[in-house]
């Protein structure tokens, strides 16, 4: 209805709030309205406010599925920043290979929390590529907070190969 269109435009503008703790509560605002938020957040991903961008794609991977396969397929080489990252996140939870090998190129994008997406998505499925950007993540390079999301991805590529002692 136009009410909950209204509702949800007006849930997605609070994403911008400088204040986390208000913004998280607004992700929740927009992930409660499901699947039926993607336009319009697809619509928000213009914007170039760092924290804005995190809350679009926190929100995105909120109440996308693998019936958005398609979508992340599109958005992996999307001009727009939360689009490119919600797909790198979204691809490593649908895990299909093909659309893994696609991640790659992400590795090197501009957008480093992008780039820390793309890996963290290619070793949770067991896949090496993403490791020396993983390395630079833990190590802080790329900033703070991605301490415990690399530790997180680590078993998905333990007992393989030169990483048998990982993830245990």
């Amino acid at each position: 209805s136009n009410v909950d269109t209204e509702k949800c435009k007006r849930s997605i503008k609070k994403l911008r709030n400088e204040n986390a703790k208000y913004r998280h509560a607004a992700e929740q605002e927009v992930i409660a309205f499901g699947r039926g938020a993607i336009p319009f957040l697809e619509e928000a991903a213009t914007t170039k406010d760092e924290a804005m961008m995190d809350a679009i794609v926190n929100s995105m991977c909120g109440v996308a599925d693998a019936r958005d396969r398609d979508r992340v397929e599109a958005h992996l080489t999307s001009q727009l920043i939360p689009l490119r990252r919600l797909a790198a996140a979204e691809a490593g939870d649908i895990g299909l290979p093909e659309l893994l090998d696609r991640l790659l190129p992400l590795l090197d994008d501009a957008h480093r929390p992008t780039q820390v997406e793309a890996a963290l998505s290619l070793v949770r499925n067991g896949r090496e590529e993403g490791l020396a950007v993983l390395t630079l993540a833990y190590g802080g390079s790329y900033g703070p907070g991605w301490g415990d999301r690399v530790l997180a991805g680590l078993p998905g590529i333990g007992n393989q190969g030169r990483h048998q002692e990982l993830g245990k």
